[in-house]
């Protein structure tokens, strides 16, 4: 009978409400920024969604696109996770499953109540695009943001050492521990500029770990003979985390293999190098939301 009488006020609908009337439309999809892996005991993505007494047959449904999924194709079907009908019990599913605070409220109001996710002790597999879809007999709207977890790098390293080849240097700089996937690349630029460049020709190596994490290296080539004929260098290793916009640079001072001490391995601190006016300025060590350069 209860199918009967759904079926009968659709068809109503159908005549009073043709198809496309329907005013269901997600307003805000909030989805919180980047989080530090371990930092945060829950965190709530919110799908505010309007809807009227027209729209019948609501249904929520929250989808993912897992970063830390080696099996998931970036093209495909991302898995569902949460699902909702106005009056029943929500339902956690697939990576969600007993990760999702069910009793969670967004809204007093039954059309709305359990729309959102609260996801308790998030960590990096959760990490990826988060899709809201609200749907119902006659219209449909969804939205989608990426949510991140990332873990900083244990150690940022970046060594300078003769190369097997006559008046080259061997730069190689390694960070361990990191998520999601990170680059790495090494820039110069003068010891008295604010202003580096990008050094092309570096071999980059990531590894995935078991632990779902990755380390990075890189190892390039420099030519001496270009670099004693002109202005005193620094190099950096430039560590960036895209999907979390997070960015760190760790600095070391070229010195020449051609001076009476040979080629010193780098180990000064930058602050120490520039005058007072520039130390302030500029950082050797610093997490940043992606700095020019």
């Amino acid at each position: 009978m209860a199918a009967l009488e759904v079926l009968a006020v659709a068809l109503m609908l159908a005549v009073v409400c043709p198809p496309g009337c329907s005013s269901l439309h997600i307003g805000q999809l909030q989805v919180p920024g980047p989080i530090r892996n371990g930092s945060v005991k829950d965190v709530v993505l919110d799908c505010d969604y309007e809807a009227t007494k027209a729209d019948v047959g609501i249904v929520i449904k929250w989808f993912l696109n897992q970063l830390a999924d080696p099996k998931a194709d970036p093209k495909g079907e991302p898995t569902l996770v949460y699902q909702w009908i106005p009056g029943r019990i929500p339902q956690a599913l697939g990576p969600l499953k007993g990760r999702v605070n069910l009793g969670y409220r967004a809204t007093d109001e039954p059309s709305t109540r359990h729309r959102a996710l609260n996801i308790v002790n998030p960590t990096i597999e959760l990490s990826g695009e988060y899709r809201c879809q609200v749907s119902s007999l006659d219209g449909e709207d969804s939205r989608a943001k990426k949510m991140i977890i990332y873990v900083p790098e244990d150690n940022l390293e970046l060594t300078q050492s003769k190369a097997s080849e006559e008046g080259q240097i061997r730069l190689s700089c390694e960070a361990d521990g990191v998520f999601p996937r990170p680059t790495l690349t090494f820039i110069q630029k003068p010891v008295d500029s604010l202003n580096a460049t990008v050094m092309e020709g570096a071999e980059v190596r990531v590894t995935d770990r078991l632990d779902g994490l990755f380390d990075i290296e890189a190892d390039m080539v420099v030519d001496a003979a270009a670099l004693d004929d002109g202005p005193e260098m620094v190099f950096g290793c430039d560590l960036e985390i895209p999907d979390a916009d997070i960015r760190l640079v760790k600095w070391e001072r070229y010195e020449s293999i051609s001076g009476a001490a040979g080629l010193a391995l780098a180990s000064k601190r930058l602050s120490l190098l520039l005058p007072a006016s520039l130390a302030s300025s500029l950082s050797v060590w610093a997490w940043s939301s992606r700095p020019r350069l």
